[in-house]
């Protein structure tokens, strides 16, 4: 064997054996590695020593970021890769400042508030794309304000997802106010795993079993709730709303929304009480309700509706015939 053909027999083998077991990481298009900090999956802010704040830094979570001390992201823009999340254990609290949390070519998870966990997020933040752009699970407080939940299957859900029969109510409390949920363009495509939805939210709030969360202040800028199926729904809850504006609040068959309104207040037989109180604009001229299918729907629910301005709907209020005896409601 000539020593040029047993030099191109090793030559052949080494590239073969390189081929063969090469394994290279690929990131979605929104990942610079030259501009971003990544944060790899199940990456804690105490294992890469974050401190207390994180001021001004492009961030890619590629995976579950998880909360566990007291945390503030202040000025940052922060992309998510498909089906990630950031999760604020219990008792911990996350800050966000003027920062914007998106997803990266697919939809994210969105931000998981474990048990008596806090959230305080306001000036100009940003959540985008996520399956639940924030999801109180039990006795959290939220401060929601001055800020944008966009293209969101539902905006701030609080729900606790392992309820214990038979029910109380949780006590998840605290405001959002000033802030815009909304639907604007098209959403990204679903992660793997995440059940299936529509071409538009689900609902700007839902809140179940809750008794201490308001919606709206008259001291605080406005409401505007947009383009969902489901404005704020409500089950077996006592929620109080007020300064906020519904507008093209409309069916959509995937969520079986044949009484999607503004407003929806649902108590079931065996549940808590639900009561709904529903208050104008600080601006009473102006219309708090409009361009949507129903105003206000209620089932086994009592509904005080206060000096509202309902205005081009097809329905102002709709009310189930199959009522609790034991409730009221008011128009």
């Amino acid at each position: 064997m000539s020593k040029l053909f047993s030099i191109l027999i090793f030559l052949l083998t080494y590239t073969t054996t390189v081929t063969a077991n090469a394994c290279v990481e690929v990131y979605p298009a929104c990942y610079n590695s030259a501009t971003m900090v990544k944060y790899d999956n199940n990456t804690s802010v105490s294992s890469i020593n974050l401190g207390t704040q994180v001021t001004g830094a492009n961030i890619f979570i590629n995976g579950n970021f998880i909360i566990d001390q007291d945390f503030e992201f202040l000025n940052c823009q922060i992309h998510v890769t498909t089906g990630g999340s950031i999760t604020v254990l219990k008792d911990k609290v996350l800050k966000l400042t003027n920062t914007t949390i998106v997803g990266c070519d697919f939809m994210w998870q969105g931000v998981l508030l474990e048990e008596t966990s806090k959230l305080f997020m306001t000036a100009n933040c940003k959540i985008g794309d996520a399956a639940n752009g924030v999801w109180a699970t039990k006795n959290n407080y939220l401060e929601i304000s001055n800020s944008i939940i966009a293209n969101c299957i539902t905006g701030v859900r609080i729900q606790d997802p392992n309820p214990i029969y038979p029910l109380n109510y949780t006590t998840t409390s605290g405001f959002v106010v000033g802030t815009q949920i909304f639907m604007m363009g098209n959403m990204l495509p679903p992660y793997n795993g995440q059940p299936l939805h529509g071409y538009k939210p689900y609902a700007s709030v839902y809140i179940d079993n809750n008794i201490l969360f308001r919606v709206g202040d008259n001291a605080a800028l406005t409401n505007v709730f947009q383009h969902g199926t489901f404005g704020v729904y409500a089950t077996n809850s006592i929620v109080k709303i007020t300064n906020t504006e519904f507008a093209f609040i409309q069916p959509s068959s995937y969520y079986n929304g044949k009484y999607a309104a503004a407003v929806t207040g649902y108590g079931t037989a065996n549940g808590n009480l639900c009561s709904i109180t529903v208050s104008p604009l600080a601006n009473k001229l102006l219309p708090n309700i409009h361009e949507c299918t129903i105003g206000i729907w209620a089932n086994n629910a009592n509904v005080y509706a206060i000096e509202n301005f309902i205005k081009k709907c097809r329905q102002r209020h709709q009310r189930n015939k199959q009522q609790h005896p034991k409730n009221r409601k008011h128009f």
